[in-house]
């Protein structure tokens, strides 16, 4: 189920794995509270819940057996982002790891580490595409989550060629980019900080961008790209804008 889960790491820790039952419509872990335990699905489906200010509670996915969930919390040394819940007229269980086993788990499987990564990395933006896109259907951030890729660019390096195809849109996560637009002949640039972002005019007319877009050169930069298409479909879809999403996004992004 996930590789790497072996005798010698039981050994190495002082907890070991425990098996829970939940009855129909039981929380099993509530937003809020400080994450301290991994859950692998073994039997039955939950439903993971998210309360925002000011707006219903939004249902964020559904897993079923083989999936699992409390990652998230447990890799960003916080609080649970989310309430996980037994769905209704069934019963779960689960297998229970302690934060220190689930620790050895992901430091010493590349492939777990990766498997859990890439899910948590989901995970967190269903999470802030939820609260930025309330009018959109959770499946549709699910799909732009999964599709949306972190990259890191050293100082001074080129990330968007003049001419490139603009298909998607950088949210900018950690450090600046230069922006320079030559038009008519003049050059002239223009920084981008962290929080900002870039493509919200190119990709909506599916143009090639204007401009080179390079980190600085005393600092690396990380960034997220969306999917045009993807992120289009979305903002037509709800009640806001690019400039709002990306704002949202950074904030709960760092903040997570």
């Amino acid at each position: 189920m996930l590789p790497g889960f072996d005798e010698a790491l039981l050994e190495k820790a002082n907890t070991k794995p425990t098996v829970l039952t939940y009855a129909s419509e039981e929380i099993i872990v509530r937003q809020g509270e400080p994450a301290t335990k991994f859950y692998i699905l073994l039997e039955g489906d939950v439903e993971v819940f998210q309360d925002f200010p000011d707006q219903p509670t939004r249902l964020l996915n559904r897993l079923s057996r083989g999936d699992y969930f409390g990652e998230v919390g447990l890799l960003r040394g916080g609080k649970r982002t989310a309430t996980v819940r037994v769905t209704k007229n069934s019963e779960v269980k689960v297998m229970v790891i302690e934060e220190e086993l689930f620790q050895l788990f992901v430091n010493n499987s590349e492939l777990t580490s990766n498997d859990v990564v890439r899910r948590l990395h989901q995970r967190v933006m269903t999470s802030h595409l939820s609260k930025a896109l309330p009018n959109v259907d959770p499946s549709e951030i699910v799909a732009i989550a999964s599709q949306s890729k972190g990259s890191q660019y050293k100082a001074n390096s080129i990330i968007v060629q003049q001419g490139e195809f603009g298909d998607r849109v950088y949210l900018i996560l950690e450090g600046e980019v230069e922006v320079s637009v030559i038009d008519q002949g003049e050059s002239r640039t223009i920084q981008l900080k962290s929080g900002e972002h870039f493509g919200n005019v190119q990709f909506s007319d599916a143009q090639n961008y204007p401009v080179y877009l390079r980190a600085i050169a005393c600092t690396d930069v990380e960034l997220m790209a969306i999917n045009r298409d993807s992120f289009c479909n979305l903002i037509l879809k709800s009640n806001t804008n690019s400039d709002i999403v990306a704002s949202v996004l950074h904030h709960q992004f760092l903040n997570f």
